[in-house]
């Protein structure tokens, strides 16, 4: 059965071919066969996988433009099934966009993103004039009534914004599936919200489709919020730029992750306190040779 509650019937022929220069075989599909069935068509076990009389669907008979020979069909029709894929790249979208975005996605996420405001309401009527606009409240305010969308970028910063957009993606991302790429996770998020966002993502009651979250961050504190030390990465980038998994770094599960990357013993760590000094050396350095110039 598919996603389409549809019963299929494969038929492949196998040819193996051999070169003979080479002396080496590989099998390819000589031709191929694709029949479905309605459910409603199934009266017993017996006649479950009997096509008689069926059509075939699909029929892929020698070299197909659109699947190398030893590659079968199934696996297209698997991944037009299973494979869909929702893409939206929050660094690409303007302020306009962005702005519609916000205003498009679910706004019961503001008391997440920002409390501070009770309520937005769009395509309201301004008493007064009679004209068609947007109502935005905050808590122990007076509510504002804008002519246009673009005059909320007075009152609601970009990242606000942002916040609110990421959210409604983790949202849809843990509903249906997929992975949420974040760059720079405490700069998109209060620390806060951060570590909510990781926490749900590490929930299996809330993250039942095993959605990934790939994120990454300056905030050493973050890093304790991740149970599995074999699902963080250290990135340095002293005498070039190298990778590192944490589990091959450190080995005690006792010992907070955060404190000994600011010890300074995980590779390309240094002490800010001796990148400090380092750079008033290199200070003074200078005045020297100024001096002796």
């Amino acid at each position: 059965m598919g996603t389409s509650e549809k019963l299929y019937k494969l038929v492949t022929t196998i040819r193996k071919d051999v070169d003979f220069f080479e002396e080496e075989s590989r099998f390819v599909i000589e031709n191929e066969a694709l029949y479905e069935k309605e459910p409603a068509k199934i009266r017993s076990r017996k006649n479950l996988f009997t096509f008689e009389g069926e059509l075939p669907v699909l029929i892929r008979k020698g070299k197909a433009d659109y699947l190398p020979l030893d590659v079968s069909i199934a696996k297209d029709i698997y991944k037009e099934e299973t494979c869909g894929m929702e893409h939206l790249d929050l660094i690409t979208l303007s302020e306009e966009e962005l702005l519609q975005m916000f205003l498009s996605v679910d706004k019961s996420l503001l008391k997440f993103t920002a409390p501070q405001i009770e309520k937005i309401t769009l395509d309201t009527v301004y008493e007064v004039t009679g004209a068609k606009g947007i109502h935005l409240k905050f808590y122990d305010m007076d509510q504002f009534f804008l002519k246009e969308a673009k005059e909320l970028r007075r009152y609601l910063s970009p990242g606000l914004m942002r916040r609110k957009v990421l959210l409604h993606m983790a949202s849809r991302v843990l509903k249906y599936g997929g992975y949420l790429l974040v760059d720079g996770l405490e700069k998109e998020m209060a620390k806060d919200k951060a570590v909510t966002l990781l926490r749900l993502f590490s929930n299996p009651e809330v993250n039942l489709k095993g959605t990934c979250l790939f994120a990454t961050t300056l905030d050493s504190v973050l890093i304790d919020e991740m149970e599995r030390n074999d699902g963080i990465y250290l990135l340095h980038q002293d005498a070039g730029t190298q990778v590192s998994n944490l589990a091959e770094l450190i080995t005690r599960n006792d010992l907070k992750k955060r404190d000994v990357y600011r010890s300074g013993t995980f590779p390309g760590t240094v002490l800010l306190q001796k990148r400090y000094f380092d750079l008033i050396q290199h200070f003074l350095n200078q005045k020297k040779e100024e001096a002796n110039l």
